[in-house]
C-alpha cells in the first residue's frame, strides 16, 4: 500500500492520473480543491491531450517532482499541518506504488494518460444551489445575467459555449477519448445536470459500442429531473451495465428536508430520497456531501436518513469557496455539532468517510470573519428565491438577529 512516507512531502499522483475537464468553459483541474484553470486553445490545436496535459498542469507537476508544495494545493498542506490525512494521500493510495514509480520516472513535461477522467459538457441544470455558481448551473447564470449579488458574488467571469455552437474543447475530447479509453478505470460525467445533456447519451452509446470491463462509469446527478427523463436514463443505464465493470450514480446531499431544500434550490427532498432508493436497487449509489454553514444543525438527521440505503457510499468535503458559506463562520461553541456527527460517522460509515470528515472538522475549527458577507447573501437570496431563512433556520440566531 502506498503510504504518506513513500509519497513524500509534495507529491500527489492525481496531478497525472486524474483529470476533470469542463468542456463548456474550456477549463481543467485534477482535483476539486484547486480552482480550474483555462485550457489554451493553441495547446489543443495539434494535441488533443492538452485538455488534460496543459502547460500549467505540467509546471505544477514539475514543482511536485522537485519537492515543492504547489500553492494551489493548500487544502492538503493545511489538512496535514493540522494532523489529519490530506486528500492527496487518499487519492494517491488508489493509484498505488507502481503508478507513483512510473510517474517519478516520467519527465515532467511529457504527456501522461489519466486513469480517472471526469468530463462536463455544459452547465445546463435545473437547480441553483446556494454554494454553486453560473459556471456550473445555467439557472444561476440566468439569474446573475439579470442582476448581480452583493460583493459581486457569483459574477460571470467566463461565458459558456452554447450547445448549438461549435465547441473546440468538445471536439478535442472526442479526438482524445479513443486514445485513452482502454486505459481508463473511471469515467465520470458531471455538469450542470448531465442527465439533461444530449452529450451524455452519446457518451453512453460510445461505451455500449466499446465495452470495457475494467471501467467504472459514474454519473453525477441531482436526481431532481422529471420522472419521465429519470426513468428513461435509469433504464438506459441498466441496459448498459453489462458493458462495463460498474455503473454508479453520484448524487449530492448534506442536509435534511426543508433545510436541504433551502440550500439546494430546486430540490424536492422526498423525491430525491425516493430516487436514491431506486438507483441503489438497480445500479450503485454514492452521495457527495458539500459540508457548509447550513449543514451544521441538519447533518445528523441527514446521516440517519441515508445510512441504510443499500450499499451507499458517502464522501464528505468542506465548502471553502465562497468562504462566507464555510462552516468555519459558525460560533465556536457549535463545534459540538461536528464532534457529535464525527462519532456517528465513525460508527456507521467507512474509514475513508471518517478521514474525510476529519478534514471537515479541522477546516471548521479555524474561524473566519465573513459573517457580514453571509448575512448580505442570505438577505438577497431570500428576496430573489422567495425563501425565509428565519423560518427554516430559527436556531441560527447569530444570523437571524442581523436580518
Amino acid at each position: 500500500m502506498l503510504t504518506k512516507l513513500a509519497l513524500g512531502p509534495s507529491m500527489c499522483t492525481a496531478k497525472w492520473t486524474n483529470s476533470t475537464i469542463h468542456l463548456g468553459i474550456g477549463k481543467t483541474h485534477s482535483c476539486h480543491h484547486p480552482h480550474p484553470h483555462t485550457i489554451p486553445l493553441h495547446e489543443i490545436e495539434n494535441n488533443p491531450s492538452a485538455i488534460h496535459n496543459t502547460q500549467h498542469k505540467k509546471q505544477v507537476r514539475k514543482q511536485m517532482l522537485e519537492g515543492t508544495c504547489p500553492s494551489e494545493c493548500n487544502y492538503c498542506w493545511n489538512a496535514e499541518s493540522n494532523g489529519t490525512v490530506g486528500d492527496r494521500v487518499l487519492m494517491s493510495k488508489k493509484d498505488g506504488l507502481l503508478e507513483l514509480l512510473k510517474i517519478k520516472n516520467t519527465a515532467w513535461d511529457q504527456d501522461y494518460d489519466p486513469t480517472y477522467l471526469e468530463v462536463s459538457f455544459s452547465n445546463v441544470c435545473n437547480f441553483a444551489c446556494a454554494y454553486c455558481g453560473p459556471e456550473y448551473s445555467s439557472k444561476w447564470h440566468s439569474e446573475i445575467k439579470q442582476k448581480s449579488y452583493p460583493n459581486n458574488y457569483n459574477g460571470i467571469h467566463l461565458e459558456q459555449i452554447l450547445d448549438k455552437d461549435h465547441n473546440p474543447y468538445i471536439e478535442a475530447f472526442w479526438n482524445y477519448l479513443p486514445t485513452i479509453y482502454n486505459k481508463l478505470r473511471v469515467l465520470r460525467i458531471t455538469g450542470g445536470e448531465p442527465l439533461m445533456s444530449r452529450h451524455t447519451e452519446k457518451l453512453i452509446n460510445y461505451i455500449i459500442k466499446n465495452p470495457n470491463k475494467n471501467l467504472t462509469v459514474i454519473i453525477n446527478s441531482n436526481l431532481g429531473i422529471t420522472d419521465k427523463l429519470f426513468n428513461k436514463h435509469i433504464n438506459f443505464l441498466v441496459d448498459a451495465k453489462s458493458c462495463v465493470k460498474k455503473i454508479e450514480i453520484a448524487t449530492s446531499g448534506e442536509g435534511y428536508g426543508a433545510k436541504a431544500e433551502y440550500v439546494r434550490d430546486g430540490l424536492d427532498y422526498n423525491k430525491w430520497r425516493t430516487n436514491c432508493d431506486r438507483v441503489a436497487k438497480d445500479l450503485n449509489l454514492s452521495i457527495m456531501s458539500a459540508y457548509n454553514i447550513f449543514s451544521v444543525t441538519t447533518f445528523d438527521k441527514f446521516l440517519e436518513d441515508v445510512k441504510d440505503i443499500k450499499n451507499v457510499t458517502l464522501s464528505v468535503s468542506a465548502v471553502r469557496d465562497p468562504s462566507f458559506m464555510s462552516a468555519s463562520v459558525m460560533p465556536k461553541e457549535w463545534m459540538s455539532h461536528l464532534h457529535r456527527q464525527q462519532k456517528y460517522i465513525a460508527k456507521h460509515f467507512s474509514k475513508e468517510t471518517q478521514q474525510r470528515f476529519e478534514q471537515v472538522v479541522a477546516h471548521a475549527s479555524v474561524p473566519n470573519n465573513n459573517l457580514n458577507e453571509l448575512v448580505a447573501f442570505v438577505k438577497e437570496y431570500d428576496l430573489r428565491r422567495k425563501k425565509s431563512f428565519i423560518k427554516v433556520f430559527p436556531e441560527y440566531e447569530f444570523i437571524t438577529q442581523q436580518l
